[in-house]
């Protein structure tokens, strides 16, 4: 067994993918498997950060301020998605009762006023209860814009309520300026490529292996994947319906719901003739009843069900209809043929 000391980092990713992948793991393989995430934590500190500060060290130096809240400026950008009124007003009273549970992390301008970085709701919501200051948490000067960002990622990765579009939204402006994009289209693109260079192996060449290492290492600092290949399969919530992601950004609804209605769409859009109104009510419906996963599924199965009953009613009365209109076609005698028209008529309008 090679000391994990000489091993090389895409050896030390190998070895520990293959570790993660076994069900069971021994004594000796679980202890195998915390070394070497503790190398590549050693190195990844070494490659990533790119000042003097690491992780700990920077959070270590935040140094907790009372500021006026109205020398605090809100960018327009925000870390996290999903700002409602009355959410706002929960969080105001919240604090009202219990105070604040995380300071907000602020950057002092040359200025003198100050920029924020992380909790924007929580600085409205203090200034809704009437505060004129606010207890933050200041950046250390000199720290690079990758340092920063670590920061904000870190304080946001915290809190229990960060819905799974911000998380994937932070995780591309991580890897755009790691690599120096300036699309998101190129973060993505990168992401999806990296799966697919795992797949082939030693038939990539030694630029594209490069890329591989330097995204895991990030991933790996980061800390929510542990695999491009799990970053890769929640992209999809970039493209989810807008009345979904919307309810998710705003945690009325949990991801695995969200993926459930979005997944729905297409059934829904075919029972409703691309009626996007009755689409979007459908949607509301089971958002606004809060459903568990559990019971949207059966709610939409019972739509589906339903419509798929009346489907096969419409097609067997059709069939008749066919029959019949060839009967009255045969029907040579014109006052009768209009007699039994006439009929018909009088039993479609009752059906």
């Amino acid at each position: 067994m090679k000391l994990t000391d000489n091993m090389t980092l895409e050896e030390l990713f190998e070895e520990k993918e293959l570790l993660e992948k076994k069900l069971k793991l021994s004594s000796i393989e679980s202890a195998r498997l915390k070394k070497i995430s503790n190398e590549i934590l050693k190195r990844n500190n070494k490659t990533i950060v790119t000042d003097s500060f690491t992780n700990d060290d920077m959070k270590s130096h935040l140094q907790l301020k009372y500021v006026n809240i109205d020398d605090i400026d809100m960018p327009d950008y925000d870390d996290r998605t999903g700002i409602e009124e009355d959410r706002i007003q929960q969080l105001a009273n919240s604090i009202k009762e219990h105070g604040l549970i995380q300071n907000p992390v602020l950057k002092q301008l040359p200025n003198g006023r100050y920029e924020k970085k992380v909790g924007r709701r929580r600085i409205i919501a203090t200034k809704l209860n009437g505060e004129k200051k606010i207890l933050v948490k200041i950046l250390p000067e000199g720290l690079t814009e990758e340092e920063e960002d670590f920061i904000i990622w870190d304080e946001n990765n915290q809190r229990e309520d960060l819905n799974l579009y911000d998380k994937i939204r932070f995780h591309i402006r991580f890897i755009k300026r790691r690599f120096n994009f300036t699309e998101d289209k190129e973060a993505i693109a990168l992401i999806n490529n990296c799966h697919y260079y795992k797949k082939q192996n030693d038939d990539i060449s030694d630029e594209n292996k490069e890329n591989v290492i330097q995204l895991e290492l990030l991933l790996n600092k980061l800390g929510s994947y542990k695999t491009v290949s799990s970053l890769m399969n929640n992209l999809q919530v970039l493209n989810f319906n807008p009345i979904v992601l919307d309810a998710m950004k705003e945690s009325k609804i949990s991801y695995k719901l969200a993926y459930l209605l979005n997944k729905s769409i297409p059934a829904l859009e075919s029972i409703y003739k691309n009626d996007l109104n009755e689409v979007t009510l459908v949607l509301n419906y089971i958002i606004n009843k809060e459903y568990s996963v559990s019971e949207a599924e059966s709610y939409l199965n019972n739509i589906i069900k339903k419509n798929t009953i009346k489907d096969e009613v419409d097609l067997k009365f059709n069939k008749v209809v066919k029959k019949l209109n060839k009967k009255i076609d045969s029907i040579s005698d014109k006052e009768e043929k209009e007699r039994i028209i006439e009929i018909i008529n009088k039993m479609l309008k009752e059906f």
